[in-house]
């Protein structure tokens, strides 16, 4: 249809690939990759579907992105990881998405257990017949959706468990900016809209009654309230010790927190955890004690002088947006506790990837608004950064210049 912002990201229908294999795949990245080492470590077959079904690419290279991340932090085949994989597949796939919701599912959006059994594959016709149908078929198996033996429709899982994750991760796969918003901000009326309620099961009546609430870490510029007394802020006594062990899981986050202090949601992405990480143990060497409150990610301080740090996780394309938010956090941070931390006050923003490509004056655009811009790099847990940036950090952190090599 035109303007249809839906994905048509299309791999071999024929080839039989168990979910589980592609699951290894994707557990196996740690950093962003390239196409080739992957292709180096697992069957031809199997990187050559994930990469339509699953993988997010730029430029020969594999990031590690949302579903990695997801994976990484279930750290087991679990019901959700299931869930995300299946719901992602078929989203970003026309033939089984349309398959799905207008074979299977009908007009009322509810599956009918009575086309698993034929053996026709006929609307696959051209693409795969058959050997089309029965993959899928097995899929839904292994998603647990499908009984093994008599391919009766089993419960899906409650929505609350996995849909907010499918949802952000699928977000990422739609390029047009105002659909992708869309998305995020209504997706039960997105999906009702493009007639896609058949990818869970479910009516249209049904999907929007479902209050499952997809909370998007990228989606506002909210800033954190401060509580107590108009124009008051916590204090230093509020800091506490970097000697954090894992991060939370956002699914054990309460909404009306989050609503509260976005910082919190933030802090629950492990790209995020490991930023904090790893910069947090470069200062314990250089022989700070870095410290942290409900607001600030990661604070130190000399005699005479403080550095502050903001850290953002980002996608390729969400570059630009969090950087613009970490600037204004900076900023306000260094404001409401300039009582309570050493002047004169240095900032620095670290960032899951350098910014490239029509976003790299950033680089040059935070440095000339006097705040240092330290990046992860790409294939490697170790930092990188401009120059300017090294020599502003070269008062706190030994070895900094190295970063801008």
């Amino acid at each position: 249809m035109p303007g249809n912002p839906l994905p048509d990201s299309r791999s071999s229908l024929t080839k039989y690939i168990w979910l589980k294999a592609h699951y290894d795949l994707l557990k196996s990245i740690k950093n962003d990759t390239t196409v080739h080492k992957l292709k180096a470590q697992f069957d031809e077959a199997v990187v050559a579907t994930a990469r339509k079904r699953y993988l997010t690419e730029e430029a020969g290279f594999v990031r590690r992105d949302k579903l990695v991340d997801l994976i990484h932090e279930e750290g087991s085949f679990t019901v959700r990881v299931k869930m995300v994989m299946y719901f992602l597949f078929l989203f970003r796939d026309s033939r089984y998405r349309q398959f799905i919701c207008e074979k299977v599912a009908g007009n009322d959006g509810r599956w009918d257990a009575a086309i698993f059994h034929s053996e026709t594959g006929g609307s696959f016709s051209g693409v795969g017949g058959i050997k089309a149908f029965t993959n899928l078929r097995q899929l839904l198996v292994q998603a647990e959706l499908l009984d093994d033996d008599s391919f009766a429709i089993r419960p899906f899982p409650a929505l609350e468990l996995w849909f907010p994750d499918a949802i952000e991760i699928a977000a990422s796969h739609i390029n047009d900016a105002v659909a992708q918003q869309a998305f995020l901000s209504s997706p039960q009326a997105f999906l009702i809209k493009y007639g896609l309620q058949g990818l869970l099961n479910t009516t249209a009546r049904q999907l929007a009654k479902v209050d499952v609430r997809v909370v998007h870490e990228e989606s506002s510029d909210q800033l954190p309230k401060y509580p107590g007394k108009r124009g008051t802020t916590p204090g230093s006594s509020d800091f506490k010790s970097w000697k954090k062990k894992a991060p939370l899981k956002k699914k054990d986050l309460e909404p009306a927190d989050i609503l509260t202090n976005p910082v919190l949601l933030e802090r629950a992405n492990s790209q995020h955890f490991l930023l904090e990480q790893m910069m947090a143990e470069i200062c314990t060497l250089n022989g700070f004690d870095p410290q942290y409150d409900v607001h600030i990610d990661l604070l130190i301080q000399s005699d005479t002088a403080s550095l502050l740090f903001e850290m953002k996780s980002c996608t390729t394309s969400s570059t630009r947006s969090q950087i613009r938010r970490a600037v204004s956090q900076l900023l306000e941070y260094s404001y409401r506790y300039r009582h309570d931390i050493k002047s004169p006050v240095r900032r620095c923003i670290v960032v899951e990837r350098r910014p490239r490509g029509d976003d790299n004056w950033l680089i040059e655009y935070v440095e000339f608004l006097e705040i240092g811009l330290v990046w992860k790099r790409d294939t490697s847990e170790e930092f990188g950064c401009a120059k300017k940036t090294s020599k502003w950090l070269a008062p706190f952190l030994s070895g900094v210049q190295e970063w801008a090599k």
